[in-house]
């Protein structure tokens, strides 16, 4: 599993009340569950380097846009906001899905 903070603005639907506020950039958490089916109890594949190539992939997906780090309030740390611009979650998913399969669907 990935959780990673981005943000995304919606400016197909400008238009579309109630939701035009979507329209604006705005932060999310996207938290991502991948499931990979292995054959035996030796890893055959590390979970770290899922996560990793998870991570690699919503860099992929975003055209590499990543913002300036933002400060955490709570623990000090500095962390990069990945802009993934007016696409849609459902265009992330599907994005995912497909490359997950692509890359580990035959192991």
């Amino acid at each position: 599993m990935v959780s990673r903070e981005g943000r995304r603005n919606r400016a197909a639907i400008r238009a579309k009340r109630p939701v035009d506020f979507l329209s604006a950039s705005h932060a999310h958490r996207f938290t991502i569950e991948a499931e990979v089916e292995v054959h035996h109890s030796d890893r055959a594949l590390e979970f770290i380097l899922l996560g990793r190539f998870l991570e690699l992939q919503l860099r992929r997906f975003s055209g590499q846009h990543v913002m300036a780090p933002a400060h955490n309030r709570w623990s000090g740390a500095a962390h990069e906001l990945i802009d993934f611009g007016d696409a849609s979650c459902e265009t992330m998913a599907e994005f995912l899905a497909t490359t997950i399969q692509g890359t580990f669907g035959q192991q």
